[in-house]
């Protein structure tokens, strides 16, 4: 009877100490940091705001901006896009985007926006 007890007491401390978690379908409000139209990209480990434009130089040549959930900037620059192709991609389409590592943002059907230094 007691290990039952003792059971339940350790679950409910084990739940209310889990981080709270977002969906990734379900964005987390954007911090005042972070530009109106920029785009979540994320999932239950967590994820980033991406702000991409187009160039005018090429369509292979876009430029952004990379937050973190905080806010706070990670990257801010220009990005090449690889393998290029001559009609780029759809840059307001979140389904598009897969994940950024720090150095790239990696997309759909195989391709990468590499941040240029």
């Amino acid at each position: 009877m007691i290990t039952k007890y003792l059971f339940i007491i350790f679950m409910i401390l084990a739940l209310s100490a889990c981080e709270k978690v977002y969906d990734p379908i379900t964005p987390p409000p954007k911090p005042d940091s972070v530009p109106m139209d920029s785009i979540w990209v994320g999932g239950l480990d967590g994820g980033v705001f991406i702000n991409m434009k187009l160039t005018e130089n090429s369509p292979a040549e876009y430029w952004g901006e990379i937050y973190y959930i905080s806010g706070d900037l990670s990257y801010r620059g220009n990005f090449l896009l690889l393998p290029q192709t001559e009609d780029g991609f759809e840059i307001d389409d979140p389904s598009v985007y897969q994940g950024w590592d720090g150095d790239t943002i990696y997309l759909s059907g195989n391709r990468q926006l590499s941040a240029v230094e």
